[in-house]
């Protein structure tokens, strides 16, 4: 039994014990931890791009909603408003026998159906510009004669409003190739956006000149003028003023700068709100 009792001590004192020794364990768990962390925050930021991605697309579905609700309710207005007048003087002309007074209602019948047909020609060549089968029919023009020609299309408008036109048109300046269509509804564009934000004593100034190898055409007026915050916006499709009242689409002045830019121009506006403002078209004499 004493035997029995030395043999078991003699095992006990044989148990081995295992240590493992981990020099860099601290840079270890450093190391995951930063790895499982980078993770985390790459996730984090695709989530939050995620989220702006569907918060901008969100933003952008609902401003173009809002611009076709506008563009509807103003494109019903700029529709309604002349045809209102084409029925009232169609119903006037056939109760008036006198001679004089039919003439001034044709007369009126013929400028407002002029600018709806405008309005719808606005519409109809964005439309066709977008589609990529936009092409220039070039002509030889002059353009003081085109500036001529479309102001006498607003001569019942004027006569109408006591509206002073001035005409400063220079001489013997280069003929220039132009789509006489639609550098025409350019000018009819300008020009009736002079007449249309001038309330008060209308004062327009129409100015053609010859500078180096261009041609510039100014049409100035005295009107409500527009604030320097809005001016690099005014030739956005669909963009309508917060200062004013008046009717329109809000597609003239963005065909007006496609078709200037067709012909290799460029189009410009100096403004101050209350104190006018002043459209100036840069047409190239030879456009490349």
């Amino acid at each position: 039994q004493q035997e029995m009792i030395e043999h078991m001590n003699i095992k006990e004192e044989r148990i081995w014990y295992l240590h493992v020794y981990f020099p860099r364990w601290t840079g270890f768990l450093f190391t995951k931890a930063r790895q499982m962390f980078a993770w985390s925050i790459l996730f984090s930021l695709l989530l939050l791009l995620s989220f702006f991605y569907v918060f901008r697309q969100w933003k952008t579905e609902q401003r173009l909603h809002e611009f076709k609700v506008d563009f509807i309710n103003n494109l019903t207005h700029e529709f309604k408003t002349p045809l209102a007048s084409i029925q009232l003087a169609t119903r006037t002309l056939q109760l008036i026998p006198q001679q004089e007074q039919s003439q001034k209602i044709i007369d009126l019948i013929r400028n407002e159906s002029k600018k709806m047909e405008n309005r719808v020609e606005n519409i109809l060549q964005i439309g066709i510009i977008e589609s990529g089968n936009f092409h220039l029919d070039l002509e030889a023009i002059s353009i003081n004669s085109l500036i001529q020609h479309t102001v006498n299309r607003f001569e019942l408008q004027i006569e109408q409003r006591s509206i002073g036109v001035e005409l400063d048109l220079e001489e013997n300046i280069s003929i220039l190739h132009l789509d006489k269509l639609h550098m025409e509804n350019v000018l009819y564009n300008l020009i009736d956006n002079a007449f249309k934000y001038t309330t008060d004593d209308p004062k327009i100034r129409i100015e053609s000149r010859q500078d180096g190898d261009q041609i510039l055409v100014c049409i100035q007026d005295n009107g409500i003028g527009i604030a320097p915050n809005e001016q690099h916006a005014i030739f956005r499709k669909f963009y309508r003023s917060k200062n004013t009242n008046a009717s329109g689409s809000g597609l003239g002045l963005n065909y007006v700068q496609q078709i200037v830019e067709a012909h290799r121009g460029r189009i410009k506006v100096e403004s101050a709100l209350k104190q006018g403002s002043n459209f100036i078209i840069e047409l190239p004499i030879n456009p490349i």
